[in-house]
């Protein structure tokens, strides 16, 4: 396991890096939910 803190509306990961992403109780956070 690989933790890593890096901006969630700039990601240091390309697009397709996972397969699967995990977040909890972030979305009602988020200004542009779309992203």
């Amino acid at each position: 396991v690989f933790f890593q803190v890096a901006d969630a509306l700039e990601q240091p990961f390309p697009d397709g890096k996972f397969d699967l992403v995990w977040s909890m109780e972030s979305g009602e956070h988020m200004p542009d939910k779309k992203k």
